[in-house]
């Protein structure tokens, strides 16, 4: 169960709650298990196709991404 995330085209962001913000180019993947907070989107300036794979079970949406956290500020 769980999350797949595939960047298609340009560049993204991901982050697990309490990690490090991560950034993905085209072709490369992040994984979240299930029940595992995380947020996903394109990068400052960026545009971005992603393909996000939901393994089963539901999705629970949490709150907005701060500005911090966008920036990788914690």
């Amino acid at each position: 169960m769980g999350q797949l995330i595939l960047v298609q085209e340009g560049r993204g962001r991901v982050q697990t709650r309490n990690q490090n913000m991560r950034e993905l180019g085209s072709g490369e993947t992040d994984y979240a298990g299930p029940g595992v907070e995380h947020w996903h989107g394109a990068a400052p300036g960026q545009s971005m196709t992603q393909l996000a794979v939901n393994l089963g079970g539901s999705v629970k949406w949490g709150v907005a991404v701060t500005d911090a956290e966008y920036s990788g500020k914690r």
